[in-house]
C-alpha cells in the first residue's frame, strides 16, 4: 500500500463522513484549508461578517488559532491611452497588390479554319470594267448594230405580195443586224461622270475593237452634247454635228443622275430634249447608263434606248429591249 496521499482520499473521507468532522480529516490527512478571497466591505455593512465559517471554527487550526483573512489583490490601475500617431501621408499611390488569374482556356472549334491567305501586294488592284469581260463585246455589237436588209430572202414577204397579186419588182431580203454603217460613241466627260472616267475609256476601246477604229468616231462632251462636243484633247469644243442619217448613236453618259445635287451644270430634261428629238428621227440612239434601271428618269426611258451599264447585263436582255 502506497504512503503517499492524494486529494481523492480526502475526498473519499469527506464523503464518509459528517460535515463537522471535514475540518479534523483534512487536518489528519496533512492538507490545510485556506480561506476564500474576501470582496471589500461596503459602507454601512460590520467588518468581519464576510469571514468563512471555516475561519471562525476554534477547531481549523491546531490550538484552536484563527485562520487570517486574505486581502484580495488590488485591481491594476487601467493602463493610460497612448496618443494615436497619424500615419504617414505619402504622395507615392499604393502598390497593387498582384492576384492570380488562371489562364483563359483554350477555344475548341467545331469547324475547321479557314486557310491564310498570303498577305495582299501593295500595289494598284487590277482594273474590273463594268461589263463582264465574257459578254462585253457581244453586248456592245447588239447596242451598236443597226438592222438593214440581209443576204437572206424574205420568204413570208414573198408569199404575202404572190397571195395579193401584187408583182415582185425585187425579191425583199430578211433584216438583219450590221456594223456596216459605222457609229458615233459620244463620252459625257462631265462632273456626273467622274467616277467612271477610266470604265468609259475601257468601253471606246471595246467599241473600236468591236465595230473597227475606222467606222468609229469618238467624241467627248459635258453633262450634254448640245453644250459641244470634241476629241478628248480639244481645249474648246465646236459645236455638235450629228453623223449621216442611219449611223447608230452611243451615248456614255449618267443624264444627269449623278454629281452632286446642286450642281449649277447639271443638264436637265429640257435639254436633252431639245437635243435628241431631232437626232433619233434620223439614226438610233442608245445610251449606256452606270446606274441600275429604278434610278433611271421616266422622260429618258421614252427620250432614248438605254442599257444598263453593269456586269448583270447580258446579251439577251439588250436584245430584248434595244432590239
Amino acid at each position: 500500500m502506497s504512503s503517499e496521499v492524494w486529494l481523492g482520499d480526502l475526498l473519499r473521507a469527506a464523503a464518509a463522513q459528517e460535515p463537522e468532522s471535514f475540518a479534523a480529516v483534512a487536518r489528519l490527512l496533512g492538507f490545510e484549508r485556506v480561506a476564500r478571497a474576501v470582496p471589500q466591505a461596503e459602507p454601512g455593512r460590520a467588518k468581519g461578517t464576510s469571514v468563512t465559517q471555516a475561519a471562525s471554527d476554534p477547531r481549523a487550526r491546531p490550538g484552536g488559532s484563527e485562520l487570517t483573512p486574505v486581502e484580495p489583490p488590488r485591481p491594476s490601475p487601467p493602463p493610460e491611452p497612448r496618443p494615436e500617431t497619424p500615419a504617414p501621408i505619402s504622395s507615392a499611390p499604393p502598390l497593387l497588390t498582384p492576384v492570380y488569374r488562371e489562364p483563359p482556356r483554350p477555344v475548341v472549334w467545331s469547324a475547321e479554319p479557314l486557310p491564310r491567305h498570303p498577305p495582299a501586294s501593295s500595289g494598284p488592284l487590277p482594273h474590273q470594267p463594268l461589263l463582264a469581260p465574257r459578254s462585253a463585246s457581244a453586248v456592245t455589237q447588239t447596242g451598236a448594230a443597226r438592222r438593214a436588209p440581209g443576204r437572206e430572202i424574205d420568204i413570208p414577204a414573198v408569199v404575202a405580195d404572190l397571195s395579193l397579186g401584187r408583182p415582185l419588182l425585187r425579191l425583199p431580203a430578211r433584216p438583219e443586224p450590221t456594223l456596216r454603217f459605222g457609229v458615233q460613241l459620244l463620252v459625257d466627260w462631265g462632273v456626273g461622270m467622274q467616277p467612271f472616267h477610266r470604265d468609259a475609256q475601257e468601253l471606246v476601246r471595246q467599241v473600236r475593237a468591236t465595230v473597227g477604229r475606222d467606222l468609229t468616231e469618238v467624241l467627248y462632251f459635258e453633262d450634254c452634247p448640245s453644250r459641244g462636243a470634241g476629241p478628248a484633247d480639244g481645249r474648246a469644243w465646236p459645236s455638235y454635228a450629228p453623223p449621216a442619217p442611219g449611223t447608230p448613236v452611243l451615248l456614255v453618259t449618267d443624264l444627269g443622275i449623278g454629281g452632286h445635287t446642286f450642281a449649277t451644270r447639271r443638264a436637265g430634261r429640257q435639254e436633252w430634249e431639245h437635243w435628241a428629238g431631232p437626232l433619233r428621227r434620223t439614226n438610233r440612239v442608245v445610251a449606256f447608263v452606270p446606274y441600275p434601271r429604278r434610278r433611271w428618269p421616266k422622260w429618258a426611258t421614252s427620250l432614248v434606248r438605254m442599257v444598263p451599264w453593269d456586269r448583270g447585263t447580258t446579251v439577251g436582255w439588250v436584245r430584248a429591249h434595244v432590239g
